[in-house]
C-alpha cells in the first residue's frame, strides 16, 4: 500500500510538474512599429523595451553618435518599421525627433511626425506632432504589453 501511495504521489507530482511548465511559457506578441514623417529629416529614434534598445538615425544627417552611412541608418526619406516578437508583462517606448531638411525641403515648408504602435495586428497607439514652421518635432508613445 505504501508503494501504491509513492507511485501516486509521484505521478501526481509529474503531471502537475508538466502541467505548469505548459501554462508558464511566456507569451509574446508580435510588435509593428511604424514612424514616419514629412518636410523634415529624421535625427533619432528610440525604441525601448525590457532593458534592450534600437537606436537609429536618417542615412546623411550628420547625428554625432548614430551611424549615419552604410546599412546601420535609415535609407528612407518617410518611413521606417520596426517588428519583433516581444514578450508578455514590459512596457514598449518609442521616441522619434526630426530636425528641419532645409537643403530638400526649405525651411518654411509643413512638417509632420507620426508613430503607431500596432500589436498583434491591432492599432493600439498613434501619436503625432505637426508644425507649419519645421524647426524640429519630437514625439514619444508608449505601450503596456500585457495579455
Amino acid at each position: 500500500m505504501k508503494k501504491l501511495q509513492s507511485i501516486l504521489f509521484i505521478i501526481v507530482v509529474l503531471v502537475s510538474s508538466a502541467f505548469l511548465t505548459l501554462n508558464c511559457e511566456e507569451k509574446t506578441h508580435y510588435v509593428r512599429v511604424v514612424i514616419t514623417w514629412t518636410g523634415e529629416q529624421l535625427y533619432e529614434m528610440h525604441i525601448e523595451y525590457g532593458g534592450e534598445y534600437v537606436s537609429k538615425t536618417q542615412c546623411g544627417s550628420n547625428h554625432p553618435t548614430l551611424p549615419n552611412e552604410g546599412e546601420d541608418c535609415i535609407d528612407s526619406n518617410w518611413m521606417y518599421i520596426y517588428e519583433e516578437n516581444l514578450r508578455t508583462g514590459g512596457k514598449l517606448f518609442v521616441a522619434a525627433e526630426t530636425v528641419p531638411d532645409v537643403n530638400e525641403w526649405g525651411s518654411d515648408e509643413y512638417g509632420s511626425i507620426e508613430v503607431t504602435i500596432y500589436v498583434d495586428g491591432n492599432k493600439m497607439i498613434e501619436e503625432k506632432e505637426e508644425d507649419a514652421s519645421t524647426r524640429g518635432l519630437r514625439v514619444t508613445a508608449e505601450w503596456y504589453l500585457h495579455d
